[in-house]
């Protein structure tokens, strides 16, 4: 199902990825704004953040990799949820395109014991490349995972929502988490 983003921006040749290119928590509040949110930590390693990651960067030669974590104070009735968003910077777009198609392996084939793949969806009309997709963890305790992953020229973004328990999967909120880091991105 094809899904309508609302960005496209061109990246110059000397792009800059720093921390200030990944996304804060007004825009993750905005985003999915009946939680309130906070940082747990960025890092220029990502090691295994996401599930069913097979390396730690998808482009093995990236240049430049952030990650940021981001959790949401849990209210009354509400499931737990948690946010993580990582930056890749390639030497090439070529380099990029393989990298976006590494990520995106790793979660359309994922292979992890009690790991269902729900859903998947092309966003269309965002950066030069997106898809969402929805895997859902049937081991204690069962987790919903919404992955967003977008590649902007010789930049890749992978946005990540976790939700404790089986609800509905918040794929605009996600999306939202998305369009929010390519529009970071094309500042960049």
């Amino acid at each position: 199902r094809d899904v309508t983003g609302v960005q496209t921006c061109a990246l110059p040749i000397s792009v800059q990825v720093t921390t200030s290119s990944l996304v804060s928590t007004a825009q993750l509040s905005r985003a999915m704004p009946d939680r309130s949110w906070r940082i747990t930590g960025t890092d220029p390693k990502q090691v295994t953040t996401f599930p069913c990651q097979r390396s730690t960067y998808a482009d093995p030669h990236e240049e430049t990799a952030l990650v940021r974590g981001f959790t949401a104070r849990r209210g009354s009735g509400q499931p737990q949820v948690a946010v993580v968003q990582s930056m890749e910077l390639s030497a090439s777009v070529t380099a990029a395109k393989a990298g976006f198609a590494a990520a995106n392996h790793w979660f359309g084939a994922c292979t992890l014991p009690q790991m269902q793949l729900v859903a998947v969806r092309h966003v269309r009309q965002l950066g030069d490349d997106a898809q969402q997709y929805v895997l859902r963890s049937w081991q204690h305790p069962t987790s919903t995972f919404v992955l967003g992953s977008a590649r902007t020229g010789r930049i890749n973004t992978l946005t990540l929502t976790r939700t404790s328990g089986t609800p509905a999967p918040d794929l605009s909120g996600n999306l939202r988490q998305l369009v929010a880091a390519v529009d970071d991105l094309c500042s960049s």
